[in-house]
């Protein structure tokens, strides 16, 4: 945790005119829902909630950010000049939409504010069963496909397939982060043949899912989930414990839509599949000594062929995890280079119930690299195709399957 110094408190309370910017902000604490503070529109109530929540995170981003130089602009300065029109915001979502524009000139994707609402939504299903409509979409050729219906969930009921476009709710064109609400929304699908499905579907309570494990009839376990966490962790855990009894040919670790996690947990979970201790990372910090992350020797291990698959939508820990398995010899990255969004960041409550994160940390790969803006770039390049999409192909999954088993047929 980042100390802002008396000086330096002075100097951002000066140059922000604001004394109360350097409030303490608590670290946020993962399994504790927020508490939401309610203003009404336009008071002088609202005013004086966005000015202490904007000073609040300028001062903090301040004295926290991994980058001193804070990429070679004068940040401070130009959240000053902001400042007015920002506070001046009537409404939540107008002021956050402002406070993240001035937190966008740090360039950096770890770097951001969340209004309450969506910092309550986003706690709540991570910690207890929250109502969803059960599939998940991916961007491809300019449009938003259905990627995987949840069996059993309202997707799956009302006869939604994957490869079908996601165009309309409620009548209103689709725009992502606006899919989950609480009552009976009426989306408009498109298939493969442009022909319309109209379908109401109603929020149900689904439960957290950890983790995907599927072993093919050719050998092959394909293993997939979504985020490093403990929770994660234990299931990969039981998971091995039980298909090791019965070794597979090889393995695919599918990190397409991973959003990381905490690094310590990438480096638990790498530990099954290396034989010795490993150096995986360098963290970079702006006030302390570097520090190296390794994975573990582990009685529990396989040691068989391996390939990671990869997106865009792989992210943080997911990178780490892959740069680990391609620097190391230890298998294939196929797919698609991943977000490059790899600094390592801290949460912080808000007074207003939001949430605040802050890139604290550079990262470097074992080797040296920076994943920053670059990201992973697989060792098999693999693009799917709408068309193979529809036709209930997985083009990645077929090549890391041919690179690690050349004699199966996918």
């Amino acid at each position: 945790m980042s100390v802002i110094s008396p000086l330096r408190c002075v100097v951002v309370a000066m140059v922000l005119g604001a004394a109360a910017g350097c409030q303490s902000l608590p670290h946020s604490n993962p399994d504790r829902l927020p508490t939401v503070v309610s203003v009404v529109d336009g008071s002088t109530d609202r005013a004086g909630l966005n000015a202490r929540v904007h000073d609040a995170v300028i001062a903090k981003v301040a004295a926290s950010f991994y980058r001193p130089d804070y990429g070679g602009i004068d940040w401070v300065g130009e959240a000053a000049s902001r400042r007015a029109a920002t506070v001046a915001q009537p409404d939540e979502a107008g002021f956050y939409h402002a406070l993240n524009e001035t937190l966008a000139l740090l360039n950096d994707s770890h770097t951001s504010a969340l209004q309450p609402a969506t910092n309550l939504r986003r706690t709540t299903a991570r910690v207890q069963a929250v109502p969803g409509f059960g599939f998940t979409m991916t961007h491809l050729d300019d449009n938003w496909i259905v990627t995987r219906v949840r069996e059993a969930g309202p997707a799956a009921l009302g006869g939604v397939q994957v490869g079908w476009r996601v165009d309309a709710l409620d009548g209103r064109p689709f725009e992502p982060g606006t899919l989950y609400g609480s009552a009976t929304t009426l989306i408009r699908f498109a298939d493969a043949d442009d022909g319309v499905h109209e379908v109401a579907l109603t929020p149900t309570l689904l439960g957290r899912e950890l983790g995907r494990v599927d072993r093919r009839p050719d050998g092959v376990l394909v293993i997939a989930f979504r985020e490093f966490d403990r929770a994660t962790r234990d299931w990969l855990g039981e998971t091995l414990k039980r298909e090791l009894l019965n070794p597979p040919r090889a393995v695919v670790i599918d990190l397409r839509g991973n959003i990381g996690g905490l690094d310590r947990e990438v480096g638990l979970m790498l530990s099954p599949f290396f034989g010795e201790r490993r150096l995986i990372g360098i963290k970079n910090f702006r006030w302390l000594p570097d520090r190296h992350l390794w994975t573990r020797r582990q009685a529990l291990r396989f040691e068989g062929p391996l390939a990671v698959l990869t997106s865009p939508e792989s992210a943080s820990g997911a990178e780490i995890f892959a740069a680990a398995i391609q620097e190391s010899g230890r298998g294939s990255i196929v797919g698609r280079t991943t977000a490059g969004a790899v600094v390592g960041s801290l949460l912080y409550d808000l007074p207003d119930g939001g949430s605040l994160s802050v890139g604290v940390v550079g990262y470097r790969t074992g080797a040296g690299n920076l994943l920053e803006q670059v990201g992973v770039v697989p060792d098999i390049p693999v693009t799917a195709s709408l068309a193979e999409l529809r036709a209930g192909r997985d083009p990645a999954l077929e090549a890391a399957v041919r690179a690690i088993l050349p004699d199966v047929s996918p």
